[in-house]
């Protein structure tokens, strides 16, 4: 009820009859299904220094992506956006920062945890994981066990 009247305070009501429920969802919410190609993941996750695009964990965070359920995918998703879906538009309106954590400061924490500000849609991983399956534990780790709670200031 309470979206309705908002909506009529700036559009007749009468205007939603154009468009179909499931058009309507998509356009406030995003989209139900997350796929994508690995050609589209490399344009759309933007390595930011020190993390580079050739580097082995961003290959490998592409990989990982590529191997995730839908389940895993929303929780991705919700993990470095605040949202499970990918936005209205797909993949092609989505814009990822994968940001690398240097050695120093992973020392210094002694967590090889991912993390995120998902106000601004970033990414931080530790420059330091020897192996594909290495990320994918930690990553799995961090994004189920901080839901709600996974940004660092």
């Amino acid at each position: 009820m309470a979206f309705r009247s908002g909506f009529n305070d700036i559009l007749p009501v009468e205007s939603l009859d154009l468009v179909a429920p499931g058009e309507l969802k998509e356009m406030i919410c995003g989209e139900d299904t997350i796929e994508w190609e690995k050609d589209q993941l490399k344009e759309h996750l933007h390595a930011k220094a020190p993390m580079t695009a050739d580097h082995p964990v961003y290959n490998y965070l592409i990989d990982i992506l590529l191997e995730f359920t839908h389940k895993d995918r929303q929780r991705f998703l919700d993990f470095v956006t605040s949202c499970p879906r990918l936005p209205p538009g797909g993949i092609s309106k989505m814009h990822i920062e994968i940001c690398g954590i240097n050695p120093k400061e992973t020392h210094k924490n002694k967590s090889k945890l991912p993390y995120s500000r998902a106000c601004n849609s970033q990414l931080f991983l530790p420059l330091t994981f020897a192996s594909k399956q290495d990320l994918h534990n930690n990553l799995y780790e961090a994004m189920y066990s901080s839901v709600g709670n996974h940004e660092r200031t």
